[in-house]
């Protein structure tokens, strides 16, 4: 992979990862500036159709707002209608665990088996969350920056390991359950604009992620 498209894709791993932390004021600035999606843009060639037209989907739906705060408030409302206010028990929570059936077929709740094995990870890597984070390991957010410093660091050290370990972590432990994520976000009533054809986008990116050859 040319150093170029290394970049772009490590830009957007970690572009991801912010939108999932939830959307900052200054964010809706960034979004309607025309360089912003550019590393997506830059690997945007190298994903399938239905990652092209969410992108699509996207910028159009970011094309109708002149106002950057209405744009801002629209984001920030339906981050939280989606992701954060489960009072009445939300299926499209940002965890690994939340996405695992249980024997009896119900959901599982946080703190499962994947933010345990995630735990391991980061502890077999020498890493930790910060502790004003407050937030469980398994986290997509989490996910995504661990998954960058896989990269990252295959990458500058020449190190296969860890491209192996990137590809694996993308394809093995985060695709199945935003797949499941996915399929919640699209019948979710009213209809979300942004955060399901990102979702899209990112199951594109990690399937393309999967197919790094090491030993280049």
């Amino acid at each position: 992979m040319p150093i170029a498209d290394k970049q772009s894709l490590l830009a957007s791993v970690q572009m991801m990862a912010d939108f999932f932390w939830g959307p900052p004021p200054e964010q809706g600035d960034d979004l309607l500036l025309s360089n912003y999606w550019q590393p997506i843009e830059t690997v945007l060639p190298s994903l399938d159709v239905s990652a092209v037209k969410a992108f699509e989907s996207i910028k159009a739906g970011l094309a109708s707002y002149a106002d950057r705060r209405a744009l801002y408030e629209n984001l920030e409302e339906e981050y939280v209608r989606l992701f954060i206010n489960d009072r009445q028990g939300l299926s499209t929570l940002p965890y690994a665990s939340c996405h695992v059936e249980l024997a009896s077929g119900e959901k599982a709740l946080l703190m499962g088996e994947p933010a345990l094995e995630m735990r391991q990870r980061f502890q077999s890597k020498g890493l930790s969350t910060a502790e004003d984070i407050g937030e469980p390991p398994d986290h997509l957010s989490i996910e995504l920056e661990y998954l960058y410093f896989l990269l990252n660091k295959g990458w500058a050290d020449n190190d296969d390991q860890l491209l192996t370990e990137a590809s694996s972590f993308a394809v093995e432990v985060m695709l199945p359950w935003l797949l499941k994520l996915e399929k919640e976000l699209v019948v979710q009533k009213p209809p979300s604009r942004f955060y399901p054809p990102l979702v899209i986008l990112l199951i594109s990116i990690l399937q393309l992620i999967g197919k790094i050859e090491t030993g280049i």
